[in-house]
């Protein structure tokens, strides 16, 4: 039997017996009515020097890199207001297991929210909805999974 590592603040496995990376979707999902960690206290923290941002896997780290053009460990003032604008003007979607590498998940809470940015090389607006999930570790910090699904609206 594995034993699984749960690297996330929220731990309660409920219902699910045991994380297994063949689950399909819908298992993922914790059934709840508002966000696993508070917006508020994530937002407080960001403002805090010593508050660390991390990716919580390879796939989201190339996705912030090629998708929205941050770089990690580099300035993190953009992916800082991203999480901002996801948790003041952005949707919750709901709260899911994700599995971030090896035996390791995290209880991230996912959001959506639409972004517009001037694209000087084709001289217009870009808009794209940005997904992301997020996750206070048990110390404290946030482990980020961001996708960026672009579309014009």
């Amino acid at each position: 039997m594995v034993t699984y590592t749960i690297i996330s603040r929220y731990d309660e496995l409920g219902d699910l017996d045991s994380l297994n990376t063949d689950l399909e979707k819908p298992e993922l999902i914790i059934k709840r009515d508002n966000p696993l960690y508070d917006p508020t206290e994530i937002l407080t923290k960001l403002d805090d020097p010593s508050f660390k941002l991390y990716t919580a896997t390879d796939k989201s780290r190339k996705q912030l890199n090629f998708q929205l053009n941050i770089n990690i460990p580099g300035d993190l003032s953009k992916l800082k207001s991203y999480i901002r604008l996801a948790l003041t003007e952005g949707r919750y979607i709901n709260s899911q297991w994700c599995h971030t590498k090896g035996i390791a998940w995290a209880a991230c809470d996912s959001y959506v929210f639409k972004h517009s940015e001037y694209n000087e090389y084709s001289y217009s607006l870009n808009t794209c909805d940005i997904y992301l999930k997020v996750a206070l570790n048990k110390k404290g910090q946030a482990l980020l999974i961001i996708s960026a699904h672009l579309g014009t609206y």
